[in-house]
């Protein structure tokens, strides 16, 4: 899953300080937090790495837990007294 998201997102830039060309954070030079947002996303890739397309589609709460979202409920027409 790592290598998938990889692939298809365009970038990782958590904060502004990542894309030098739009960088225009005054604290850039003294600030520590960038290395520690580039840590952070490592870390999240190398969970991501952990899992496979097969691990998500072979196990619908796995994919859930991973993606974090709440299993579908039953979808209803809101009746003219709900939807006031």
């Amino acid at each position: 899953m790592g290598q998938l998201v990889r692939q298809t997102e365009e970038d990782f830039y958590l904060v502004e300080c990542f894309n030098a060309e739009k960088n225009h954070c005054f604290i850039t030079p003294q600030c520590q937090l960038r290395s520690v947002f580039a840590e952070a996303t490592q870390a999240f890739l190398q969970v991501l790495d952990s899992y496979t397309l097969a691990d998500i589609a072979h196990n619908p709460l796995l994919a859930q837990h991973i993606i974090q979202i709440e299993p579908s409920r039953s979808k209803t027409v809101p009746t003219q007294t709900e939807s006031a």
